[in-house]
């Protein structure tokens, strides 16, 4: 007896449902070979510590190429790295009772007033100078070795700037 939905008898497989069925199981059987293969990893750190480098530089070993649009993210946040890292140090001098050079005073509104870079939009070049020429002065360096008095994260500036200029 069955009741308004059952069937007297089995249910009948046909040999295209039969197919389905080993094509599912064998790409089951396939993802699970691959995540068996696969490593996973917590990346646990505060605020610039490194965990995003990390991640990059495991792209860079394993030739994974980065996309147009990453690559151009990049780009901009560096010259963000180099523009507010160097208004993050001359604020800093301000406090620490440091002072530019003359020859860089025309400088520091350059770069107090640097806005963002567009997408595409080349490295402009009238911050090339300002940065280079404020980086090389002397008062610039003793805050620079005096970061810590101020917290200045070290992405900001130094390593940006030395590429930058050749160093």
């Amino acid at each position: 007896m069955g009741s308004c939905i059952s069937s007297p008898a089995g249910v009948e497989v046909t040999e295209v449902d039969r197919a389905r069925h080993k094509e599912a199981e064998k790409q089951l059987r396939e993802a699970k070979a691959k995540l068996a293969t696969q490593v996973k990893v917590l990346l646990l750190g505060s605020g610039d510590s490194g965990k995003s480098t990390v991640l990059k530089q495991m792209r860079l070993i394993h030739k994974l190429p980065f996309s147009a649009q990453e690559i151009e993210s990049y780009r901009q946040l560096t010259f963000d790295n180099l523009t507010r890292g160097m208004k993050y140090l001359l604020d800093a001098m301000d406090d620490m009772d440091l002072k530019v050079s003359e020859q860089c005073i025309p400088y520091v509104d350059v770069i107090e007033n640097a806005t963002d870079i567009r997408d595409g939009e080349p490295f402009p070049m009238q911050y090339y100078q300002p940065l280079k020429s404020l980086w090389e002065d002397r008062n610039v360096q003793k805050a620079w070795d005096r970061g810590n008095e101020a917290a200045l994260p070290e992405k900001c500036v130094s390593y940006p700037i030395c590429k930058l200029c050749g160093i």
